[in-house]
């Protein structure tokens, strides 16, 4: 599924000639004309188009349409990378720089994404919102987008209060945090 979303965050943007004024539909149409490139299964493909597709616009209807005829497993990896490509597209129009810091946090039942640069106080973008709902769908799971820094923050204080991130007794770290880089 990595190869899928890296392929659809550098095609989302792609407009076919003769598109019209939804773009994403026609670069969808134009995407499932083409063969899947070698390495790539029929499955890989047809999801790079969907994701396409789905990255803006309506989001995809579970009763009705193209994304309704797929399976729930075929339509839970289309959500989560349609919504993935949504939220980095909305970041970027709340003015959240490219190459920010991304940090997940996760439990059994909710998702944290702390994003560098990013202004809780600011009213976000509606396809924010969307692209979250969208995940949620996806993972089953609630989803909660916040800045890194006022995580770091309030981290920092529970610290320096003696309340640190490690299981009681053990010494060791939850593992429940995964840091990386996005471009």
């Amino acid at each position: 599924m990595e190869t899928v979303l890296r392929a659809a965050a550098m095609l989302h943007g792609i407009e076919p000639e003769n598109a019209h004024s939804s773009a994403h539909k026609d670069a969808r149409t134009f995407l499932s004309a083409l063969p899947a490139p070698p390495g790539w299964s029929a499955e890989q493909w047809q999801l790079l188009a969907f994701a396409i597709r789905y990255h803006r616009g309506a989001a995809p209807s579970a009763e009705n349409g193209r994304f309704a005829k797929l399976e729930p497993p075929q339509q839970a990896k289309l959500l989560c990378v349609a919504a993935i490509l949504r939220i980095a597209r909305a970041l970027r129009k709340a003015g959240v720089e490219s190459g920010a810091r991304v940090r997940v946090e996760g439990s059994a039942d909710s998702i944290s994404l702390l994003i560098g640069g990013f202004q809780e106080g600011q009213v976000p973008p509606k396809s924010l919102a969307v692209g979250r709902q969208m995940l949620e769908g996806a993972l089953g799971k609630t989803v909660a987008i916040r800045a890194i820094e006022k995580a770091d923050a309030v981290l920092a204080a529970g610290i320096s209060f003696g309340k640190n991130r490690t299981d009681r007794g053990s010494g060791k770290s939850s593992g429940r945090k995964v840091s990386r880089l996005i471009s």
